[in-house]
């Protein structure tokens, strides 16, 4: 959702000029937070997550079906909704004092969930709209576009110097099993979907190195996009691969030698002998370690701070107050984001992208379950060294391999760690060895086999593969977002998922 901007945002030259106070000021505000990190540390003994939730985003769709532009008249019902780029677009979260935990039971996160949506569901009603749970933003010929984009300081300063794709992007039109639909593209009939989990600081880095190694996985899982940048792709993909490009923000003399998209992967973090990468900031580490950061929480913010342009939100207002009050942070989206506020006695906060799997809201409650245990799973053999965290190199590897084409991913090998070597293993069988451990995982907290079937099936089905019982077995794949929109066309699809 971002920060809230107050004041006036700074010109990219006010900016320039004041560089050095800017990422002063940031380190303060860094280092007075995490120094909290020490009061919240030794809470547990073994990787656990404390507490989860999610942040998910849609479109309002009108009669005709198509997109919607009534943001500014349902916020006014629900003050706290979530803005994006496009007026047709909403956001909605539990807040930090609303997070679920693995524990609870399904009953207790399906309330949740509707606690969530039940605002937004509310207002669009009295709006005369209807909501539909789709990711991604939507690129629209001129005219469509008319009365489309947000006019909120905010976003209207990433569109001018982060976004580069404009609004004359190529539009499709899909015609299998449906009459045309022109100047949209529907990137995947599945959400944009976030996670955030509460752990301990000193197994944070553990915990984003393990969400390295499964969130290919959660993609060649999904294969929800028939379309990339306006075309169909032939095969299932996911808009992983345009995304880097769309929000790189930075100049060409910076993407000639390399300087990393705004969006995208960190290098691995939880090996105690790592040192920051050439594009961290070597003054923000020492800082935070001569503070008693730990070492991988210490890398995470290097790289957060090393790209010294990334710095976009900041208003006049931010120079004058005092940076133990709050100030703004780079604008970066990596795979995982360690967040310096919202700390307590649970832990620290950390943000989870890259998932694009759920269809309906229904799912959400599952998906939380199902994540939340893969990547503790994942995490306890990194802390007892079963496993190790892959370089960056392997990382790209497996994400271009699961992004693209992935309806036919699940049989092809991935880099995946093996007695302390990378070797080539294939993702369905990678997603059975996990799914073993996990159910044990679900024993251990007192699921049913019943529970641990709706949890898992609707997502390892995709792979084929279920549970029924005590034992998991091989099954037909269950068909993709994007091979029900080809069947289908966009017209049912939507109609389906509508609510």
């Amino acid at each position: 959702m971002g920060r809230a901007v107050e004041g006036n945002l700074l010109t990219m030259q006010e900016l320039e000029t004041n560089r050095l106070l800017i990422l002063t000021k940031y380190k303060k505000y860094l280092q007075n937070q995490l120094s909290k990190l020490a009061d919240y540390s030794n809470k547990f003994e073994y990787p656990h997550i404390e507490d989860i939730g999610f942040e998910c985003e849609g479109w309002f769709i009108n009669d005709k079906l198509l997109p919607n532009p009534v943001y500014d008249q349902v916020v006014e019902l629900v003050p706290d909704l979530g803005r994006e780029l496009i007026s047709c677009q909403w956001e909605v979260r539990n807040e930090e004092n609303n997070l679920i935990k693995l524990q609870d039971t399904l009953q207790q996160t399906n309330d949740c969930v509707k606690g969530v949506f039940a605002p937004i569901q509310d207002a669009a009603q009295k709006c005369n709209t209807k909501l539909l749970i789709i990711g991604g933003h939507p690129f629209f010929t001129e005219e469509l576009a008319n009365g489309m984009i947000t006019n909120s300081k905010r976003h209207q300063k990433l569109i001018k110097y982060i976004d580069s794709y404009d609004t004359n992007n190529p539009v499709i039109n899909f015609t299998t099993g449906d009459e045309p639909r022109q100047g949209m593209i529907y990137e995947g009939y599945t959400t944009s979907i976030q996670i955030t989990i509460r752990v301990s600081p000193i197994f944070a880095s553990l915990y984003h190195d393990a969400y390295y190694l499964i969130a290919p996985i959660l993609l060649a899982m999904t294969a929800y996009s028939p379309i990339i940048e306006g075309k169909e792709t032939l095969s299932d993909s996911t808009r992983v691969k345009i995304v880097g490009d769309s929000c790189y923000g930075f100049s060409e003399e910076d993407k000639s030698i390399g300087m990393p998209s705004r969006w995208g992967p960190f290098p691995p973090i939880s090996q105690p002998d790592t040192v920051p990468s050439k594009w961290a900031n070597q003054d923000m580490y020492n800082l935070l370690r001569s503070n008693k950061v730990p070492n991988g929480i210490s890398l995470h913010f290097a790289e957060v701070a090393g790209k010294e342009k990334g710095h976009l939100l900041v208003t006049d207002t931010d120079l004058e107050i005092d940076p133990l009050e709050g100030f703004p942070s780079p604008i970066m989206w990596p795979y995982v984001k360690i967040q310096p506020f919202g700390m307590n006695e649970g832990g620290i906060l950390m943000e989870l992208r890259f998932i694009e799997m759920v269809r309906k809201k229904e799912e959400i409650s599952l998906l939380l379950h199902f994540l939340g245990t893969m990547l503790e799973v994942v995490t306890s053999d990194l802390h007892l060294q079963k496993l190790c965290p892959l370089k960056l190199v392997h990382f790209n590897e497996n994400e271009k391999t699961c992004s693209l084409q992935n309806a036919l991913s699940l049989n092809k090998a991935i880099n995946w760690p093996h007695n302390g070597e990378v070797i080539k293993r294939p993702v369905k069988d990678i997603v059975r060895e996990l799914l073993d451990k996990m159910v044990s995982h679900f024993h251990k907290n007192g699921r049913t086999l019943e529970e641990i079937e709706e949890i898992c099936n609707v997502f390892v089905n995709r792979v084929g593969l279920r549970i029924k019982g005590d034992s998991i077995e091989e099954c037909n794949p269950t068909e993709t977002a994007a091979q029900e929109m080809r069947r289908k066309g966009p017209t049912q699809m939507i109609e389906e998922y509508l609510f």
